[in-house]
């Protein structure tokens, strides 16, 4: 059969969390083809995501798409919010891969890219998610920034399109803020760790079996990186903690309740850090 899977809206990661299913798909013998809402042109973020995916035939602009060609249309836009707001533990990938009518074993998403630059004794960092309620404050990133480079040795590869972060002068700082996402995820697979939120970049540092810690408040961990085996998480203690999107009343107290601290004493653990 022709699929084509089609999702309006959403960020990195949503795309990413797509292509388990896509394989299951395309292993099932179907050709897959993807329409997504910002294809524009070849710079896009979500083509580039998606342009090296041998499992996926064509990528569509979802404003355009004629669903006659296909046997079946599988719009996954808003599968995922009715099991989120109901508070159920599953992941959107399976989420995603059941409304294509497909099982999968392992929600780690699959992204491609051929090159790397390796940075020896690198860390990358992503502080900052497209929404509040899954971001670190610019003060504690800030502080985490400063702390590995006056206790730590290692080379610091910023992922966020930070102007603060822009303006750091230090021959230990790579700033990817402004780079297209497929550049500066060849600089990504070539960290020796990951630290982040919950966002795109932690998925992709998943895809490219880069270890590191990801920093979970609304969002719960077992949803996201359940079969990531590479990233290990820290979820906050807030008694409102994995609300999954609904209205905050505390200002997202999630994300406040992690402390420097907290998020320091975890990398302090991995030696390659020091």
């Amino acid at each position: 059969m022709k699929y084509c899977i089609a999702r309006a809206h959403g960020g990195i990661g949503d795309i990413l969390m797509m292509t388990p299913g896509i394989r299951a798909l395309a292993e099932a013998g179907h050709e897959v083809c993807v329409a997504i809402d910002r294809h524009r042109t070849k710079n896009d973020t979500y083509y580039e995501l998606l342009k090296n995916n041998e499992d996926v035939k064509f990528i569509y602009d979802y404003r355009y798409l004629n669903k006659d060609k296909f046997d079946k249309v599988v719009d996954i836009t808003s599968v995922a919010y009715p099991y989120e707001q109901a508070g159920l533990k599953i992941g959107r990938a399976t989420i995603f891969a059941k409304a294509m009518g497909v099982k999968i074993n392992d929600e780690t998403p699959y992204y491609n890219i051929e090159r790397k630059i390796k940075i020896d004794n690198s860390i990358a960092l992503h502080f900052f998610a497209t929404e509040k309620r899954r971001s670190l404050s610019l003060k504690k990133a800030k502080a985490i920034i400063d702390w590995l480079l006056d206790c730590t040795s290692s080379n610091l590869i910023l992922l966020d399109r930070c102007k603060e972060f822009s303006e750091i002068k230090n021959p230990r700082i790579i700033y990817c803020g402004n780079k297209n996402v497929e550049d500066a995820a060849i600089i990504l697979k070539g960290a020796n760790y990951f630290l982040g939120v919950d966002s795109g970049w932690m998925h992709i540092a998943a895809a490219l079996s880069i270890p590191g810690t990801a920093i979970f408040g609304s969002t719960d961990p077992v949803t996201r990186i359940k079969d990531y085996k590479m990233i290990d998480a820290i979820y906050t203690s807030s008694n409102c903690r994995g609300c999954f999107y609904r209205a905050c009343e505390l200002d997202y107290d999630c994300m406040k309740s992690i402390s420097v601290n907290q998020i320091i004493d975890r990398l302090k653990v991995d030696a390659l850090l020091l």
